[in-house]
């Protein structure tokens, strides 16, 4: 009896302790965020009812959730088939999370047209997916999913290779995400690129926690959403190929566990297929930044999977060869688009930007390994950086996985070996530190190939990590019986307390109101004692109450970071791009470009116009070297880039052809025959171009709105 007491009143302090986070959480959202005011006066008048009727949403919440315990097993038995309806449902209702609809505020040229966003809002600073690579797969369609295309930069052009477009080709079956493009029209081929590859993801990391936890199906669900909906992976969501690289190491490892336990030569085909097919997905996002350093995560896994199964494998001379058969297979279809690419892959090695990119070491800071709770209010303020891409991070926990991984050391069993796992994981964790944070000889970033790697990505990948050592260090916690005592429990939430809240402290240059950082400061210090007392106590309630817990911390620093948006035909309704789509059709063959500070190229390529600066993946090199006869401009345009063209007459001489804005960003300034040079037939600018140029005879005005215009070239 007592005992069943002690534990409701443990249960009962940790809920109150989430209800105080969660309306400390609201407090700020509504004053600091969105009523934009700090007296605290002011706070309890606006916000106490919505306080009151939170904290009773949330008890009723906790309450059912921990006497629904079969709905965890129910998830379990039935996930497969649960998503695949739920899939289907969403992408018949087109349901995608792009930023699409940033190009209907760009182009305005319609007030009567709205966005189709059903929660959430469209990111400007995600421009490497709404500017570039969903500009790409919808122009496909124009190309006929061509492996090349000359749509794209209005030359011959990679689809497949750089940015993984969808194309009619065998070795699509590397890039099973962009088939809906195939057999769907473009915005359900959007919807099944979007929700396909969280789909997999989720299921793919629940499988893979269910294997390093040995079937702990909470923990392992618990590891599957601090994954798929972290704010590192939906803030890069779409681009960089984050996903399929994940997807494939997980479900690479699954499947080799499998296979070294099965003795069936039919099914160690198929496992070996996956394998495979894993590994071609892995190889072709064509990534080195993250590529390189998930390649150590694999490589851990790979040993860790066959020091475990070891003793039970065994493979005869049939096997074998089956084996070896299957990956013959599979390797010759990966090297099939590497063969129809290699000219591409070579043109990127040797550009600027990002081929002679090198990353040697440093950059790595307190706030850059702990500073994690800022992602947690992100989405949902402009309190932050101005690229908070490149400052989102995995919401891990950290130091709490290195500090139980080190007090399982101490405290479990002497006669139990060391989990290799988490040893390994810690290990490439502190060379990644180490590196960042010193100067190492040259030596070491040439055998390590880290040079061609950056801090953040390394970060992403370390946040990674102390994910998977998070899990595994609960389930041998759990395994070894390790018992922690009141003073451990203190102890754990001092160290993980000071750590991170020095580490905010430190990055509070980028939090422009001091009160509202003070206000983080406190939730911080509940956020920290909720996750260390749940995870380590032993209390069945723990697991589900921090399942509700990370639901409604990522709901809004992971979920509400993409839009939900249904289809994309707000973007096809403006009249310019009617007008664009007109034009093409009576003159497919045409050229175009986008003119000065304007919607940019890619808007054109959306709309299937052969378009010479939307942007380019990969430089051609002989269309500028036609204007740059010395090509003394060519380090400029050597690069991945977005290409902003202005047009000048012949007497602005002073004015420099090529200038370079930043890494991906450059200018070029032509003249009407230099655009001649080029074979441009339209242009479209917000300026009035016969003010630019001497050479009004050969501009004729074909289209004008309130905003842009469409320019012949004759």
């Amino acid at each position: 009896m007592i005992d069943v007491i002690l534990k409701e009143k443990k249960f009962f302090l940790l809920a109150i302790t989430c209800c105080f986070f969660i309306s400390v959480y609201i407090m700020y959202y509504f004053c600091a965020v969105k009523l934009q005011v700090i007296n605290p006066l002011i706070v309890i008048y606006h916000i106490n009812k919505k306080i009151l009727i939170l904290l009773f949403i949330v008890l009723l919440i906790i309450t059912t959730f921990c006497k629904f315990t079969p709905i965890v097993k129910y998830f379990h038995k039935f996930r497969y088939l649960l998503s695949l309806l739920i899939f289907i449902f969403l992408v018949s209702l087109n349901i995608n999370g792009s930023s699409i609809g940033v190009w209907n505020d760009i182009v305005n040229d319609n007030p009567d047209i709205h966005d189709t966003v059903l929660l959430g809002q469209s990111r400007e600073i995600r421009s490497d997916e709404w500017k570039a690579f969903t500009p790409m797969a919808l122009s496909q369609k124009y190309n006929n999913y061509g492996y090349f295309s000359d749509i794209d930069r209005a030359t011959q052009t990679d689809m497949f290779m750089i940015y993984g477009q969808p194309v009619y080709d065998i070795s699509m079956v590397f890039r099973p995400f962009q088939l809906g493009y195939l057999f769907l029209d473009s915005a359900g081929g959007l919807s099944f690129y979007w929700c396909g590859r969280l789909f997999a993801l989720f299921l793919a990391t629940y499988e893979f926690m269910l294997l390093i936890s040995k079937k702990r199906k909470l923990m392992s669900l618990l590891g599957a959403i601090l994954i798929a909906f972290s704010p590192q992976i939906q803030w890069w969501f779409s681009t960089n190929g984050y996903i399929e690289m994940i997807i494939s190491v997980e479900v690479s490892i699954i499947l080799f566990d499998k296979y070294m336990l099965s003795n069936n030569i039919f099914k160690r085909v198929i496992y070996t297929s996956g394998i495979m097919i894993c590994a071609g997905c892995f190889i072709l996002t064509l990534y080195p930044p993250v590529m390189i350093l998930l390649a150590y995560v694999l490589l851990g896994l790979i040993i860790w999977v066959i020091l475990n199964n070891r003793h039970n494998f065994n493979i005869n001379i049939k096997t074998g060869i089956a084996t070896l058969c299957t990956m013959t297979f599979f390797a010759l279809l990966i090297a099939r688009p590497l063969i129809m690419s290699s000219d591409t892959i070579l043109t990127i090695i040797n550009t600027a930007y990002p081929g002679k990119r090198e990353y040697l070491g440093g950059g790595l800071t307190l706030s850059t390994l702990f500073d994690y709770p800022r992602n947690i209010i992100a989405p949902i303020t402009n309190h932050m950086s101005n690229n908070f891409c490149e400052e989102a991070r995995f919401i891990d926990f950290a130091p709490l996985s290195y500090i139980l991984a080190l007090f399982l050391l101490i405290k479990k069993k002497q006669s139990a070996k060391p989990d290799f796992l988490v040893l390994y994981m810690l290990s490439i964790n502190i060379l990644f530190i180490i590196f960042t944070s010193l100067q190492m000889p040259d030596i070491f970033y040439k055998l390590t190939l880290l040079n061609k790697t950056s801090v953040n990505r390394i970060t992403f990948v370390i946040g990674l990590t102390n994910i998977i050592i998070l899990v595994r260090s609960v389930y041998l916690i759990d395994k070894y019986n390790v018992k922690f005592s009141i003073k451990d429990y203190v102890v754990i939430c001092i160290v993980c307390i000071i750590i991170t809240s020095t580490s905010l402290l430190y990055s509070y240059n980028n939090i422009t109101n001091k009160m509202f950082g003070y206000i983080f400061l406190l939730v911080l210090v509940t956020l920290i004692c909720i996750i260390t007392i749940t995870l380590i106590i032993n209390n069945h309630s723990c697991p589900k109450l921090l399942l509700v817990f990370l639901m409604l911390v990522l709901f809004t620093s992971g979920f509400l970071v993409n839009p939900i948006r249904t289809g994309i035909q707000s973007v096809y309704s403006h009249g310019l791009s009617k007008t664009i789509h007109d034009i093409v059709n009576k003159d497919p063959d045409s050229v175009w470009i986008a003119e000065g500070e304007t919607i940019g190229g890619d808007y054109l390529l959306l709309n299937g116009a052969k378009t010479i600066n939307c942007v380019n993946t990969y430089p051609t090199l002989e269309r500028w070297h036609s204007i740059d006869i010395t090509h003394e401009n060519e380090k400029i345009y050597n690069r991945y880039a977005h290409i902003q063209i202005n047009l000048i007459n012949d007497n602005n001489q002073h004015i420099p052809k090529f200038r370079l804005i930043q890494g991906d960003i450059f200018e070029v300034y032509l003249n009407t025959n230099e655009l001649k040079k080029l074979n441009v037939n339209y242009i479209v600018s917000r300026r009035d171009l016969f003010n630019n140029t001497t050479d009004t005879n050969s501009i004729k005005t074909i289209y004008e709105s309130n905003v842009y215009k469409i320019y012949k070239l004759t």
